[in-house]
């Protein structure tokens, strides 16, 4: 009697032992899915913060090149109006002739401004348009982690490695004139 309580006891503690097992089996399983999912999760708020990014640096390019085509405009109308004032006040010596040069003056100097303005403005744009198109493909890109997890069906080939046909006809000039060459 006693061998089959200790046979018991052992059979008990087998199966105990085999449910234990099991059950931190099951825990690794569980706690894989969550950092997975919580992976996924970060992956995902990543993708939308670059996809918002690139819709904000997409409309602040829209943006920046409307006003920067309205300052251009405002700077061909004040640089015409200089010269209007100019060319009115050629040939007259007078009071009046003095303050239209001075005001064409002021009216260049406006229109200088609003070119530099449409410059800045058309940089930022361009700034604005490339960092929208990284943002863009950085939310394309797959994450890093999945591209590990699949890899290619064909393992690429370094560039280096690759054997290219000698063309035959690049041999020297001088050689050739020589007639040592082909």
């Amino acid at each position: 009697m006693a061998d089959t309580d200790d046979e018991l006891a052992a059979k008990h503690a087998e199966e105990d032992e085999q449910q234990f097992d099991e059950e931190v089996e099951l825990d690794a399983l569980e706690e894989r899915e969550l950092i997975d999912n919580r992976r996924q999760r970060e992956a995902d708020a990543d993708i939308a913060d670059a996809m918002r990014r690139a819709d904000v640096a997409e409309r602040n390019h829209g943006y920046l090149r409307a006003k920067a085509a309205d300052e251009r405009l405002l700077g061909h109308a004040d640089t015409a109006h200089a010269a209007h004032l100019r060319d009115g006040a050629t040939g007259r010596d007078d009071a009046q002739s003095d303050a239209d040069l001075k005001a064409a003056d002021r009216a260049q100097a406006r229109a200088n401004s609003r070119y530099r303005t449409a410059a800045d403005d058309d940089r930022r744009a361009d700034w604005n348009y490339a960092e929208g198109r990284e943002q863009r493909s950085r939310a394309e890109q797959p994450p890093a982690a999945e591209a590990v997890r699949s890899a290619p069906d064909e393992p690429p080939v370094a560039r280096k490695n690759v054997k290219r046909p000698r063309d035959q006809r690049k041999k020297s000039k001088a050689l050739r004139e020589f007639g040592l060459g082909d």
